[in-house]
């Protein structure tokens, strides 16, 4: 199997929180780095949203198993290097590949 992965912020690669964004209807969720380039800023604004919403991982792993049902799509997961390898345990049976990144995002 070849693999590859570009981080361009959903343009190739869709991103889940765009895709999740759209599966719930929250538009405020499509942010991306290009819009809020701190990342934990981006973050702290996402889970605010979904802590508002009453959201959490259940939701998540609902969206991540619609887009693999799609024919040939693969969902991975991107794991900073700070983020605990224990973060993505409860994700493992949805997704076919985790990714660990060397560095933190936008210092690369």
């Amino acid at each position: 199997m070849n693999l590859v992965c570009l981080d361009l912020e959903g343009v190739l690669v869709p991103e889940i929180w765009i895709a999740f964004a759209r599966e719930t209807g929250i538009p405020e969720l499509e942010r991306t780095t290009r819009d809020e380039p701190d990342y934990g800023k981006l973050m702290d604004y996402r889970l605010g949203i979904l802590r508002e919403r009453g959201l959490g991982l259940a939701q998540i792993q609902d969206t991540i198993a619609r887009i693999r049902e799609h024919q040939g799509v693969l969902a991975g997961i991107v794991l900073k290097p700070a983020t605990p390898v224990q973060a993505v345990f409860p994700l493992l049976p949805l997704v076919d590949f985790v990714l660990v990144m060397t560095v933190e995002p936008g210092f690369g």
